[in-house]
């Protein structure tokens, strides 16, 4: 019962890591970016790039490229070369890394209050808060929970 029992644990991992074989195959050199790869950049962390020794997550490129592809639709705005607007993702997330290790580097930390109070000043400007709530889910697709999330991590590098 045993040996049963580790031979099926055996075979399972090793189809899981098949699996992430597979994926990783497909989504690197054959550019796959549909058959369940955006969830499957959720689980297991495939890197996009390498900044130093640094990585920049899969995951954090198909979601920037996510808002902005909503974006364009949501404006009825022409998307004239999608390399170019990937080229333009990664160059900002790069130099997002660069400037969150510069930070780290100086100790130099963006407070919550900081933050909370900006977000307020923007929430003026557009008219309140329910104006900021159809903005993102018109324009971005996102929801202020989700936009919430995200500044709420954005201080923590």
């Amino acid at each position: 019962m045993k040996k049963l029992t580790s031979e099926i644990l055996i075979s399972f991992v090793s189809l899981i890591i098949l699996i992430i074989f597979i994926y990783g195959l497909g989504i690197y050199k054959y550019g796959w970016s549909r058959y369940g790869v955006k969830t499957v950049v959720k689980i297991v962390p495939y890197p996009a790039a390498f900044v130093d020794s640094l990585w920049i997550p899969l995951s954090k490129f198909e979601n920037q490229k996510s808002l902005i592809l909503h974006f364009y639709q949501s404006t009825s705005a022409p998307l004239e070369d999608e390399a170019a607007l990937n080229r333009q993702i990664m160059d900002s997330l790069i130099e997002q890394k660069l400037v969150e290790r510069e930070f780290q580097k100086r100790k130099l930390l963006i407070s919550q209050k900081e933050i909370e109070e900006r977000y307020q000043k923007f929430v003026e400007e557009n008219k309140g808060e329910e104006e900021v709530k159809k903005k993102l889910e018109d324009l971005y697709g996102i929801s202020t929970e989700d936009f919430n999330q995200r500044k709420t991590n954005f201080g923590k590098v």
